[in-house]
């Protein structure tokens, strides 16, 4: 896809910082507000798939992650992939589930613990 001057510099904007109103990327890039909120509907519409936000894990009192492969079983294959990740992210120790399109493992797993300790006492019981 084609990217305008002004629709590449109001995306590296947004990059820097997705909350930035429309009026401040307009005043930077010295057009309308009007035309910033159309460029920033047609990126929505095709390369922004969604807002984030970046978390401070410390400050939730995680300090330490784990990160492990799963293979579903053919239990769990029955059962559903997606029925399994959501039941997975249930748990409060995991942060995210990806999956894996090929190879022998299904599932990757990053979880968060506050330290070794707890990660430990988690993987053990």
């Amino acid at each position: 896809m084609k990217l305008t001057a002004n629709e590449k510099k109001t995306l590296k904007l947004l990059l820097e910082n997705s909350r930035m109103a429309d009026s401040d990327i307009a005043a930077k890039l010295s057009i309308s507000n009007v035309a910033v909120g159309k460029i920033r509907k047609k990126l929505e519409s095709s390369v922004i798939k969604a807002y984030t936000v970046d978390m401070d894990y410390a400050k939730l009192g995680i300090q330490m992650f784990s990160i492990a492969i799963a293979k579903l079983t053919a239990q769990g294959l029955d059962e559903g992939e997606l029925e399994i990740e959501q039941r997975l992210l249930k748990n409060p120790h995991v942060i995210t589930v990806y999956r894996i399109p090929k190879g022998s493992a299904t599932h990757v797993i990053v979880y968060g613990f506050s330290d070794i300790v707890e990660m430990e006492n988690f993987f053990h019981s």
